[in-house]
């Protein structure tokens, strides 16, 4: 996913520094950006991880569920957990 991410930044930022007016130079810092939070929303065991924690510190509210995550059945490409139906 890394590699995609890097590589679809690459064809698109001509077309951006174009559209947009900038410098290639002062656009380099927003691509930087750009794909340090695209590679972060990618790294699916950081996101389990994160999901993990978030789930543990808001167990205490009332009427708030969380799927049970599955690390083991998770992967670098893809997070495992309990399908949730929507209470209406």
């Amino acid at each position: 996913m890394a590699s995609s991410v890097k590589s679809d930044l690459r064809i698109v930022k001509p077309f951006a520094v174009r559209i947009v007016g900038m410098n290639e130079v002062d656009m380099d810092k927003y691509f930087e950006e750009i794909e340090s939070k695209l590679l972060e929303e990618t790294d699916y065991k950081l996101e389990l991880r994160r999901s993990r924690e978030l789930s543990a510190h808001c167990a205490h509210i009332p009427n708030l569920v969380f799927p049970e995550y599955y690390p083991e059945m998770s992967s670098d490409r893809i997070i495992t957990m309990d399908w949730l139906q929507e209470n209406t």
